[in-house]
């Protein structure tokens, strides 16, 4: 009984956490408040052999307004860094807006030199860092409405 109070009382307490996941989108502050994660994987196939990870998290800014946000890393090695998201993997934002019953929005994705992902932090456990893109969608041949984002922060809790 003795035994078991000491290992009980001597059992490290686990630190209180919180992971977020924000950004500066057109001048507007973006603070995602669900379903914020860093998942990686591994993925085999004809010509892909790699390991991947994802940085992802939803938010609502309004009643009418809400969103989501994907940092996809292919090639990735567990390590701290900069990077540039090029395909297949990327940056997407999809945006949803309620004008009264109609739902609009639409999907904006970046790839590229100006897409970077700098890794500052990491182990089994988290992953830390900054992240700054334009991203645009197609409207029409020839014709694209960009979004830049800016200020890129996160610090999450890793999925196994």
């Amino acid at each position: 009984m003795l035994c078991l109070l000491l290992l009980v009382g001597c059992r490290k307490k686990e630190e209180a956490f919180s992971s977020y996941l924000r950004f500066t989108m057109d001048g507007k502050t973006i603070e995602c408040s669900r379903n914020i994660e860093a998942s990686g994987n591994y993925i085999r196939g004809t010509n892909l052999n790699t390991q991947v990870i994802t940085i992802s998290g939803d938010w609502t800014t309004s009643v009418q307004e809400a969103g989501s946000i994907a940092l996809e890393l292919f090639n990735y090695n567990n390590t701290t860094g900069e990077w540039q998201l090029e395909s297949p993997g990327g940056a997407t934002l999809w945006l949803e807006f309620l004008n009264g019953s109609l739902l609009t929005g639409g999907t904006y994705s970046a790839r590229g030199a100006d897409t970077k992902l700098i890794i500052e932090q990491v182990d089994d456990r988290y992953i830390k860092g900054r992240f700054s893109f334009d991203a645009s969608m197609i409207t029409g041949p020839g014709t694209a409405v960009k979004k830049t984002v800016t200020n890129g922060a996160f610090h999450i809790k890793r999925n196994p």
